[in-house]
């Protein structure tokens, strides 16, 4: 008798624990579909290398061989490789470790290139739509500059709050660039032309021709209008840079 029912004990203990997995198994499935889940950089046991917050909205964050998404929540890591997307009426704030702050504006694609170290500042990527960045002048005199990528040529700072909007051709429209700088210099360097400094209070748009759907620009682009802000842009502006500034100064 007693065989028997070591046996049957033993064969409960292993029900029990296959049922304790698979309620895990539940849980982080269930995790993942919120956003709630721990990104690769923690499982490593390092640091929040950038934390978003004021989320608003539906906020993604998905990684480029994956198009599996998963919502942002307040207080989750960014790491590097992320997509982060925006959907329409939605919006967030990302807070790098070097204090650069970030506010994704509704329907846009910011993807983190690289997170910030000791001898450079962050490397973004915005795919599409609109972000305001503040960038802190950095603790290194030496480290590189703030690099923000878009499809038609980059924007670098070492200290400055700007806006930086692109939009994609899309049916009969024709893709667009604009930097608004609300303080410090700005540097926009075009895939095609000479670099343009933007300062504190100008602002630099441009309209390219007409091409195929889902292509980037190509040729040499007209010439930017370089314009000082004023009215409803500079106001909206100065607003999300107090907020930027606000979040950028809280301990993460």
């Amino acid at each position: 008798m007693g065989r028997p029912l070591l046996f049957l004990r033993g064969f409960l203990n292993s029900l029990a624990l296959a049922g304790i997995w698979v309620a895990v198994a539940m849980v982080a499935e269930s995790r993942a579909q919120t956003g709630n889940f721990l990104s690769l950089w923690q499982i490593q046991g390092g640091d929040a290398p950038i934390v978003a917050t004021k989320v608003k909205g539906t906020c993604t964050i998905r990684f480029a061989r994956s198009k599996l998404a998963s919502a942002v929540a307040e207080g989750d890591s960014v790491p590097a490789g992320a997509i982060v997307s925006t959907a329409e009426g939605s919006s967030l704030m990302l807070i790098s470790a070097d204090k650069t702050g970030a506010y994704v504006e509704a329907q846009s694609t910011l993807r983190i290139e690289a997170l910030a170290t000791r001898q450079a500042r962050p490397h973004w990527a915005l795919v599409t739509g609109e972000v305001v960045v503040g960038v802190t002048p950095a603790q290194d005199s030496k480290a590189a500059d703030f690099m923000l990528e878009t499809p038609v040529g980059e924007v670098s700072s070492s200290a400055a709050t700007f806006r930086v909007v692109f939009h994609p051709a899309e049916l009969d429209a024709t893709p667009s660039f604009g930097l608004e700088c609300l303080a410090g210099l700005a540097r926009w360097t075009p895939h095609a032309g000479p670099e343009i400094d933007v300062i504190g209070g100008k602002a630099a748009s441009l309209v390219y021709g007409a091409m195929p759907k889902s292509t980037a620009p190509t040729g040499t682009p007209p010439s930017p209008k370089v314009m000082p802000m004023e009215g409803v842009a500079l106001r909206d502006l100065t607003q999300v840079a107090v907020a930027i500034a606000s979040a950028t100064a809280l301990p993460q």
